[in-house]
């Protein structure tokens, strides 16, 4: 409170903020996607770039669209850059309605994820141009992702602690969800179409799409708590699966994703990927309504992450905890989704929840002609998630009781047949 007071005092004495106070905002806040080769489409790295546009930056700051962050305020907390504080907003506002006042040259340098000295580098098969516009699909409706099976030929287990996606097409790359495919399913399908991926989105057989995570806008790199890690099987190939915006003009796609792999000697708790999800979902067009899906959590687990699954017809969703004694707790809530913006969230602190524990997911879908995120105008019927469910949160758990691990795995892998 005492920074915030003295913030308002000199903002009342009539003395606007210094480019030092305002530096280590940007760095942090604007320039991780408004910098050279980051997802937005222009610079705000550059003082003299914020000067230029500073009525319109004044005005997505006043009305927090910027910068953009999905989930709400109101649950447990979670890492990230989150919405500006308070203080930041008042302190940037101030500073840009007194004209952005910076010495010449004044520049921030964007904070970024640089790469583990044990990341293996996995670069995306070439040959697959992102189009000029949205294509129709199978999908029936504009699709714009492609998959890509990245064979790892693995003859023993391997554990990942972090992800990071490198490209130089940020501006045209909105989220990258990846997981492992011991099966062979996704080869088969990268095999059988041309070029290189396939159209295909979503799970692969039994393997939920974004069970290691999901990179997305502003969020191309996490690492895990320590003592945790994504389990690996033998033989698997990692599914990359990327969402693309066109840019009016084709693109080769490419890529590389980079996986930091535990070292033998460490002893990582494996996560599970657990699906909170409406797996079947039938809408009239025009249709609004609340669906809820329940689950009763049979271990007691322990939850690092969150990665949130959705498509364009859902507007909101949350998932509360009910305990043993009734005692709600809400996990999380995104008030206005937007799929674009999705990425795995990670806890500040890892979350137990005791074997009982139910956990509720309520989701409000619209198919109306009002809702400006429907792909199809006027609105048409759909019926989505036929076998897989589509809107939803995966909660990244481990068991608490290391003689758990296995019935616990089982236990999701029974769940998603």
């Amino acid at each position: 409170m005492l920074e915030l007071a003295t913030v308002l005092v000199v903002h009342a004495a009539g003395l606007s903020p210094e480019w030092k106070d305002v530096a280590p905002i940007i760095a942090s806040q604007c320039a991780t996607c408004h910098s050279p080769g980051g997802e937005a489409p222009f610079r705000l790295d550059r003082a003299s770039d914020f000067a230029a546009r500073r009525t319109f930056s004044a005005a997505v700051i006043e009305q927090d669209l910027m910068p953009p962050w999905l989930p709400g305020q109101d649950g447990i907390p979670i890492h990230g850059r989150g919405p500006l504080s308070s203080k930041d907003k008042d302190t940037l506002l101030a500073w840009l309605n007194a004209g952005a006042p910076h010495p010449k040259g004044a520049a921030v340098r964007p904070d970024v994820v640089t790469s583990s000295d044990d990341a293996a580098t996995f670069a995306l098969e070439e040959g697959f141009d992102i189009p000029a516009e949205s294509e129709i699909t199978l999908h029936a409706h504009a699709h714009n992702v492609r998959t890509f099976a990245i064979p790892l030929v693995n003859d023993e287990p391997l554990f990942v602690r972090g992800l990071r996606w490198v490209t130089p097409l940020n501006n045209a790359i909105h989220g990258v969800a990846v997981s492992a495919d011991p099966t062979g399913q996704a080869e088969v399908a990268d095999e059988l179409e041309s070029p290189a991926g396939y159209h295909m989105s979503g799970d692969v057989g039994s393997v939920p799409s974004g069970s290691m995570g999901m990179l997305g806008v502003g969020a191309r790199a996490f690492t895990l708590p320590e003592g945790f890690g994504f389990r690996v099987p033998v033989g698997s190939a990692i599914v990359t699966e990327v969402a693309y915006r066109p840019v009016g003009r084709e693109l080769p796609l490419t890529g590389s994703l980079e996986l930091e792999l535990a070292h033998p000697e460490d002893e990582l708790r494996p996560l599970e990927s657990v699906m909170i999800m409406k797996p079947w979902m039938k809408l009239a067009a025009g249709e609004r309504r609340k669906e809820v899906a329940e689950l009763i959590i049979p271990f007691d687990i322990e939850v690092v992450a969150m990665t949130p699954r959705g498509d364009h017809y859902l507007r909101s969703m949350s998932l509360e905890a009910i305990g043993l004694e009734g005692e709600r707790r809400l996990l999380v809530s995104y008030p206005d989704w937007d799929p674009h913006w999705a990425s795995t969230e990670l806890l500040v602190e890892p979350l137990v929840l005791q074997a009982g524990t139910r956990l509720e997911l309520e989701l409000n879908v619209d198919n109306s002609d009002d809702n400006p995120r429907n792909l199809k105008y006027p609105a048409e019927d759909l019926t989505l998630g036929r076998f897989t469910g589509v809107d939803g949160i995966m909660l990244h758990a481990a068991a608490v009781n290391p003689d758990e691990e296995e019935d616990f795995q089982l236990w999701q892998q029974m769940r998603r047949r």
